[in-house]
């Protein structure tokens, strides 16, 4: 071997020759880590900032918009953990009608429960459910099967009307209200 190969490589130093090749190619100063972790720090305050005085200004939660047969529903995004194309679900003989059965998301085997048999919705769900949403409630989680998706948005939850179900076939407790354009928000500890 020669003399060359036999010297320790000092990785800090060809650290800091190539930040001064970088800068002088593009003009730019190198940035010591100190300083950079010092913007990174008071850029990740701006931003929590930021986002805390929104939401209190706005009074408005995040909530995940989505199609069941004839309606269009909601579910604050803290309570969704993943949305999955629909997967094979596995039936549970003898399990209650709105158990679609179980399938594994996340290398784990869910509870799937179809959103259309629980609200007692008329219509088949066989190949209408296009979506699974993963919805969690402290440490429990279950599969929600859902028509389509529609996106998120902002609600203010002061501003939720009653739902009027006039055919009762909703099960009470489900529903938390109606947002002025007709979004009927579920509440999700209900569903478990």
């Amino acid at each position: 071997m020669n003399r060359a190969m036999k010297q320790r490589i000092v990785w800090q130093a060809v650290k800091d020759k190539l930040h001064a090749a970088h800068a002088s190619v593009d003009g730019t100063p190198a940035v010591d880590d100190a300083h950079l972790q010092a913007v990174l720090h008071d850029r990740a305050k701006y931003l929590a900032e930021a986002d805390g005085s929104t939401r209190s200004l706005t009074n408005g939660s995040r909530v995940l918009v989505f199609q069941t047969g004839d309606e269009t529903y909601g579910i604050e995004l803290q309570f969704i953990s993943q949305v999955f194309p629909r997967t094979k679900i596995t039936p549970v003989p003898g399990a209650a009608e709105s158990l679609s059965g179980v399938a594994n998301l996340q290398n784990q085997v869910r509870s799937i429960v179809s959103l259309r048999r629980l609200l007692n919705l008329n219509g088949s769900d066989e190949n209408n459910n296009r979506y699974i949403l993963l919805l969690r409630h402290h440490e429990r989680h279950l599969g929600l099967q859902v028509e389509d998706i529609d996106g998120v948005r902002n609600v203010n939850l002061d501003d939720l009307s009653e739902h009027d179900d006039e055919s009762g076939v909703v099960p009470s407790g489900f529903i938390r209200g109606v947002t002025p354009d007709n979004v009927i928000i579920l509440r999700p500890n209900k569903l478990f």
